[in-house]
């Protein structure tokens, strides 16, 4: 399973990031991710999926951060419920997005 593999990458110093569909492959100083590259390569569809999902879900937080901040220093401003009505529906966004990344992590 990817979640799998890139928890057993990320504890041993191999870091993946995604460039689009590329995935690249960084390592802490003295560990060599050779031995891991076949394996990388078999689960690179699902790899990017996962990295991509990550992705998303820290774009959603930093959204609903940034949100709930101007929510707390404005509550007085005449778009105040507007804007909470939006920020309620990327919380649901996140929620989901959340909730289907970790059931994988399940499987």
């Amino acid at each position: 399973m990817s979640v799998d593999l890139l928890a057993e990458l990320e504890a041993a110093g191999v870091h993946l990031t995604r460039d689009d569909d590329v995935l690249r492959v960084r390592s802490k100083p003295g560990v060599d991710p050779a031995p891991y590259r076949e394996r990388i390569h078999e689960a690179k569809p699902a790899l990017l999926a996962l990295l991509r999902e990550r992705e998303v879900i820290a774009d959603l937080v930093d959204q609903l951060v940034a949100g709930w901040d101007w929510l707390d220093g404005h509550p007085q401003h005449p778009e105040h419920e507007a804007f909470l009505s939006r920020w309620l529906c990327r919380l649901s966004t996140y929620e989901r997005a959340y909730a289907a990344h970790h059931e994988q992590g399940e499987e």
